[in-house]
């Protein structure tokens, strides 16, 4: 029996008609733009998948129209649609995985009044799942299918640091590191560093590391061998709170408690 090989956008079999291309196209095109982890630009996306930009501009034509792809009317910036959000969200697992840590979502809402939120691993990005948005007029918004790399946020540093360590390492020596501010950790050693860091406390910190306003807390939600399930965390605008994330002590505490009562939920007892 033969083996059937994969098929790529650009290779331009015969007997693929211009639909299936187009398909093809559209799905790398999409699959691209949700995995990169930040809004990009219409020419980066055409120069990275090496199509011309009046193809590109067709592909995101499409995808915006079918809610897959959204774009910013101001910035001209392109990412993940509301539609792909909301598949990835309501997945049977997932979906189960909401409904039990809801309550804990809420509670933490009520007692820091800021944007809670719940992020998973998924590859080699963190993605928000859930949010509740905070009671305050100035809050940092965040939705579900929300991306960002593992080592530039609380939330994916909560998950990187309790994964077994060889498959750590694996992870964090395949990143390519993107300086989002001057904050932003760039280089491996310092990522590992403060993994280790997190691991033993129990908490991770976004000091401005990926916007040059927010700041946030997180904690992993373990499962009975200590695999991180979820990471359950708050955003919150620098400005508006002196010492940033790490100076919020009471905060610090509710966000551990909440991580530590939400594994109760998820582990048989």
């Amino acid at each position: 029996m033969s083996q059937a090989k994969p098929y790529r956008a650009d290779t331009g079999e015969p007997g693929l008609g211009t639909s299936v291309q187009s398909l093809a196209r559209g799905l790398e095109l999409m699959e691209f733009v949700v995995s990169a982890g930040e809004p990009l630009r219409l020419r980066d996306i055409a120069a990275r998948l090496g199509y011309d930009r009046s193809t590109a501009l067709r592909l995101l034509a499409t995808l915006e129209t079918c809610g897959f792809i959204a774009k910013d009317p101001a910035s001209k910036l392109y990412s993940q649609g509301a539609k792909l959000a909301r598949l990835r969200r309501f997945s049977p697992a997932r979906g189960l995985l909401i409904e039990r840590m809801r309550p804990y979502l809420n509670r933490l809402n009520e007692a820091t009044g800021m944007t809670t939120y719940l992020g998973v691993l998924e590859q080699d990005q963190a993605t928000i799942i859930e949010v509740v948005p905070a009671k305050h007029i100035i809050s940092v918004r965040q939705m579900p299918g929300d991306t960002e790399p593992l080592y530039r946020g609380a939330v994916g540093k909560s998950l990187l640091a309790n994964i077994p360590e060889q498959l750590q390492r694996g992870m964090v020596e395949s990143m390519r590191f993107q300086r989002f501010t001057a904050r932003t950790i760039t280089d491996k050693q310092s990522l590992l560093r403060e993994l280790r860091e997190v691991r033993a406390s129990g908490l991770a910190f976004d000091e401005a590391e990926g916007h040059d306003d927010v700041c946030c807390i997180a904690a992993a939600v373990l499962d009975d061998s200590g695999y991180p399930l979820a990471s359950i965390g708050i955003s919150m605008v620098k400005a508006m709170y002196p010492g940033g994330a790490r100076g919020q002590a009471t905060w610090i505490e509710v966000v551990r408690e909440t991580a530590f009562a939400a594994r109760r939920s998820v582990v048989p007892t």
